[in-house]
């Protein structure tokens, strides 16, 4: 997975958890539907006013549409752990306290 691919799902991940279509996001930052599709897709990397429009609009910081420790992840573990960032940003302190002693059960029965 190169880095279009790895933003463009960061992407994708953030827009969802907002609860906005890519039209809706297209319009806030002025772009085209086409543009931001093809940003989720992989297919081409924002520049950087996009990148920064993204980031505002979407409630993210910039930089963890670059951060990429996981780079021995699959695609299918890139995306869910994307979709998981996302997710832990809309938390309360208590949901993500439980959330992450869920995780740890888990790993701990497999």
């Amino acid at each position: 997975m190169d880095i279009r691919e790895r933003v463009g799902l960061r992407v994708r991940a953030a827009r969802r958890g907002q609860g906005l279509s890519q039209s809706e996001l297209a319009a806030k930052l002025e772009r085209s539907i086409d543009t931001i599709s093809a940003i989720e897709r992989g297919i081409s990397l924002p520049n950087l006013e996009t990148l920064e429009g993204l980031a505002r609009v979407l409630g993210v910081p910039l930089r963890d549409f670059f951060d990429f420790e996981g780079q021995g992840a699959t695609p299918k573990q890139e995306k869910a752990l994307a979709e998981l960032l996302t997710l832990a940003r809309q938390m309360s302190d208590r949901q993500l306290a439980l959330c992450l002693e869920l995780a740890r059960v888990v790993v701990r029965a497999d």
